[in-house]
């Protein structure tokens, strides 16, 4: 017994001594392939300048007065990632505190993913399949920002972890904090933890109906590797093993309530609703051409396909480079997989087994009702990227172990995979913006109630960091969204309509009806390079751009005797509207 519990205690410091490595390394690759928006303030992702910048209200109530906008950006934002940000701010503003919420989530995912690696019964497959996490560039990629899509990967790694471990109740908790943080997660892991628990107690209710005892599954239902029920259950064994098995799933209830509530019941007056395929089909906004293709859906063998993108470098070094690393790996599958002696404990891929079906069933029925569950491939690119990730770890230490390398694995081939990993991760999902700084700190000088026009590519960052209201942003222009998305579209056909007038008075009238302050004009827009290369904007605002410089030379807006400039910086002119 003594015994059994010095190993017991050996093998747990054993893990946690490899847990710290994998805290340490996360937190190494991070930095390092963040430090440039660790150390700069305009560094950011992308994404962090539409659903982050309308937070500084929470230090100045004056900022983005009755916008639509914000409105939106407010609606569209979770709860739960309204809560992480509120319980920052005290500390560090929204946009800055993005990147301390991107390195935790990184290294939760990190630690996450090494308990999986647990799952097979050996730690150095552990931290093997953690080096492959480093190099699969899209959990980096979409953690950036410290968005909802940023604990996408979070949550469904903690809750395969905790659904691996049969610990329901901290699965339930989990798919529940999804609905607040991430509702595709939600989904999916409510749909993949429906089909867990058809498959391992479907038969208890039956059961119970028939009048049966089935001890051997009123045993099976735990909250972490033991029994659920005690060894002297009160009542019907059958009856108490359902009553604590609905209870254990109370969480799931209490995050369908929360989804319902926010996207259903609270939802702001003049949002509109999600697109249907009717809505869709026929519309250039929602094909490859538009601001993001919705249609044609892409082929289930794409989605497939798509997360090997994630580890073989086809963006960073070509497609020669991609296809030279795909054939390594080719390589050593076959080198780990078709071993004369192969063996290896296949138990941690037991839990894909409930993931995986529910990604298909769930990919199936969001094409179906399109966009009513967002998009289709969210429910295959989480999971199947997950689980690469983990298949390329085993794989990589069997073709290890094969070629007589086991010895060196750790410290020496891991540190290496950490070190590399670190170095493909530079600036990884973050991009610089520091280029019209001056320009948002002369914005932060006027009116709080101003509204700004431009562009709406230019405009993106404004917000963010003049803190002013944008007329009409790039990031903002959901198209997926209809009653929104009908005021953005009439917005952006007005504004193009006055940028490239020839006609003064058509910009003053715009700008009159619509209350913009200050116009800015990027005079690149104007050049004859942008103009006759024809693609300043997505359809179906290209063709009208097109339409409306064709045979036009001299713009308004670039006239300064009829439009002063009050400032100028970085080939962008600010003119004073009203």
């Amino acid at each position: 017994m003594l015994l059994g519990r010095k190993g017991f205690m050996k093998a747990r410091n054993s893990e946690l001594k490899y847990l710290i490595f994998v805290l340490l390394a996360a937190s190494t690759v991070y930095v390092v392939g963040h430090w440039n928006a660790i150390v700069d303030p305009y560094v950011i992702n992308d994404d962090v300048r539409q659903q982050v910048y309308w937070m500084q209200k929470w230090y100045d109530e004056e900022l983005f007065p009755d916008d639509l906008l914000t409105l939106y950006a407010r609606y569209y934002v979770p709860w739960g990632i309204k809560a992480v940000y509120r319980l920052g701010a005290p500390f560090m503003v929204p946009v800055q505190f993005s990147k301390v919420i991107t390195g935790i989530l990184y290294v939760i995912t990190a630690c996450f993913i090494f308990g999986l690696g647990l799952e097979f019964k050996d730690k150095i497959v552990a931290l093997v399949i953690v080096c492959c996490y480093f190099f699969f560039t899209t959990f980096l990629r979409k953690i950036s920002g410290g968005l909802s899509q940023s604990f996408g990967f979070p949550l469904l790694c903690a809750y395969l972890f905790f659904l691996a471990r049969n610990n329901l109740l901290a699965a339930a908790f989990t798919i529940m904090f999804a609905s607040v943080l991430n509702p595709y997660i939600f989904v999916l892991t409510s749909a993949t933890h429906g089909i867990y628990l058809i498959a391992n107690y479907g038969a208890l209710p039956v059961n119970k109906l028939l009048g049966r005892r089935s001890e051997s599954l009123v045993d099976e239902v735990s909250t972490d590797r033991g029994p659920l029920t005690g060894e002297n259950p009160i009542g019907p064994p059958n009856q108490i093993a359902i009553t604590k098995l609905f209870l254990l799933n109370v969480p799931i209830l209490v995050g369908a309530f929360l989804m319902s509530l926010k996207y259903i019941l609270l939802k702001p007056d003049g949002i509109g609703n999600l697109v249907t395929w009717s809505q869709i089909v026929g519309h250039v906004e929602y094909t490859a051409a538009g601001r993001y293709q919705i249609f044609p859906v892409p082929s289930i063998f794409y989605e497939l396909t798509m997360p090997w993108r994630g580890i073989f470098p086809f963006d960073e070094w070509g497609h020669v480079a991609g296809w030279i690393g795909m054939a390594f790996i080719l390589a050593l599958s076959i080198c780990a997989w078709t071993h004369k002696n192969f063996f290896a404990n296949l138990h941690g891929f037991r839990v894909y087994a409930y993931l995986l079906p529910a990604s298909l069933l769930m990919w199936c029925i969001s094409y179906v009702v399109l966009m009513r569950l967002f998009i289709p491939g969210r429910y295959l690119e989480f999971s199947l990227t997950v689980f690469y990730c983990v298949f390329t770890g085993v794989t990589a230490k069997l073709a290890l172990d094969r070629l007589g390398l086991k010895r060196i694995i750790f410290p020496w081939v891991v540190v290496s995979a950490v070190f590399v990993g670190a170095l493909r991760s530079h600036e990884l999902g973050i991009y610089d913006y520091s280029e019209y700084q001056d320009l948002y700190r002369f914005l932060r000088t006027t009116p709080k109630s101003s509204l700004i026009a431009g562009h709406p590519v230019l405009m993106d960052p404004f917000p963010a960091y003049s803190h002013r209201k944008a007329f009409v942003t790039y990031e903002l222009s959901h198209t997926w969204i209809d009653s929104y998305w009908e005021i953005i579209e009439k917005r952006t056909f007005d504004f193009f309509k006055a940028y490239y007038s020839d006609n003064p008075d058509d910009l003053r009238q715009f700008c009159d009806y619509y209350g913009i302050d200050y116009l800015l004009v990027r005079e690149e827009d104007f050049s004859p390079r942008i103009l006759q290369k024809g693609e300043v904007y997505f359809e179906p605002f290209r063709s009208q751009i097109q339409e409306l410089v064709r045979n036009k030379s001299q713009f308004a807006a670039l006239s300064a005797k009829a439009f002063p400039v009050v400032y100028r910086s970085s080939g962008i002119r600010v003119l004073k509207m009203r």
